[in-house]
């Protein structure tokens, strides 16, 4: 199925927050589109202390990150408990290039970006590197 240009208008539910402005891309195809926000993430200021636990102790071999905010709210925790240290062995699966450059502040061996940015590319990414560990 696919959207009629001619026909009514597209709705495109979003966050506070876009990576990307989908609506301003659909807008320069050609598309009416209406915008509503429906949710506002925000950050955290500290991680459980169980979570640390685990990334300190091992207990986690990856790290999926699907936003450039995200991936900064990741790096900017990392840096404030000073455990990067522990990150250096961690795979760290990021959806796109701008993602990953969001970890540019932090110390990362493996960074792995699969070839077209979408959760099916994740998720084959993801599965290719689990049957090694």
């Amino acid at each position: 199925a696919h959207a009629d240009i001619d026909g009514g208008a597209l709705l495109h539910l979003a966050g506070t927050h876009l990576a990307f402005d989908l609506a301003g891309k659909l807008r320069q195809l050609g598309y009416s589109v209406l915008q509503h926000t429906v949710y506002a993430a925000s950050a955290v200021c500290q991680l459980p202390a169980a979570l640390l636990s685990q990334i300190v102790t091992g207990d986690i071999d990856g790290v999926v990150l699907l936003s450039p905010r995200t991936a900064q709210t990741y790096a900017d925790l990392i840096r404030a408990y000073q455990i990067e240290h522990a990150i250096h062995r961690l795979v760290h699966f990021c959806l796109s290039p701008s993602v990953a450059d969001r970890l540019s502040q932090i110390q990362i061996d493996d960074v792995r970006i699969p070839q077209r940015p979408s959760i099916h590319g994740m998720i084959a990414l993801t599965g290719q590197t689990t049957a090694s560990f």
